[in-house]
């Protein structure tokens, strides 16, 4: 092979047919049967992982909260702690320094 020039497929890699040509309409005919038997491949679901909870938040009375967000270096990476008010499997109801409750925490944000 050389670089510039344009690619020829040898003719030792194909066979000569033994099929005669057919009909444009049985051709579409067996194209559309093959591709209703096709099957999809099944979906996989890669973000099924769970991330791990520690037991003591479900029994604790404070907790922190991550920081989101862009912080100056030598941040902490948490406030509070914070009074939990009530709590459900994903979602914690905490009592702001302000005295106003906040809620919608997920659980990666918090910690005890």
């Amino acid at each position: 092979m050389v670089f510039g020039k344009t690619i020829v497929l040898p003719g030792e890699f194909f066979e000569p047919s033994s099929q005669t040509p057919t009909d444009p309409s049985e051709f579409l005919l067996g194209l559309s049967e093959t591709f209703r038997t096709l099957k999809p491949t099944p979906a996989s679901c890669h973000s099924s992982t769970s991330c791990f909870v520690h037991t003591a938040l479900k029994t604790c009375s404070h907790v922190f909260v991550r920081v989101e967000g862009m912080k100056p270096s030598l941040t902490a990476p948490y406030q509070g702690p914070f009074e939990v008010l009530s709590r459900t499997d994903k979602q914690f109801t905490i009592k702001k320094m302000s005295g106003a409750p906040r809620s919608a925490l997920i659980l990666s944000q918090l910690f005890c």
